[in-house]
């Protein structure tokens, strides 16, 4: 079991100035974060409504393999309230995603938004 880099992505559309500062301490608390990017607001993109998302990405270092990382970080989005019936209606209280992991691209948006590959870019060192 080795020791991974994971660059996240972290989004809001729903009292983003409360709970991206939440998620912040329980990655934190959790890992320790590395680096941290500048905030970006960003338009809804295929959400049933139109309400801005504030994204940040973080680095931080786990000895855990990308499924188990999915499984912290989903039970991290829950203790900040995220619920199917909010995503359903568009209301992302919090959103965690894996972009990098040790480099290897993991999620579809890192090549599909630009904002995304804009804030990993922040926090990668070259």
């Amino acid at each position: 079991m080795g020791n991974h880099l994971y660059t996240l992505l972290i989004g809001s559309n729903h009292l983003a100035n409360k709970h991206i500062p939440q998620a912040l301490e329980l990655l934190e608390n959790t890992f320790g974060i590395i680096r941290c990017s500048s905030e970006m607001l960003t338009e809804a993109i295929n959400m049933p409504n139109d309400f801005p998302f504030v994204n940040k990405a973080v680095c931080v270092h786990s000895t855990l393999e990308a499924t188990e990382m999915i499984a912290m970080l989903k039970s991290i989005e829950k203790q900040l309230g995220r619920c199917d019936e909010d995503k359903q209606r568009g209301i992302i209280p919090i959103d965690i995603d894996i972009i990098l992991c040790d480099k290897k691209v993991l999620h579809a948006d890192y090549e599909t938004k630009n904002y995304v590959k804009k804030l990993v870019k922040e926090v990668c060192l070259e």
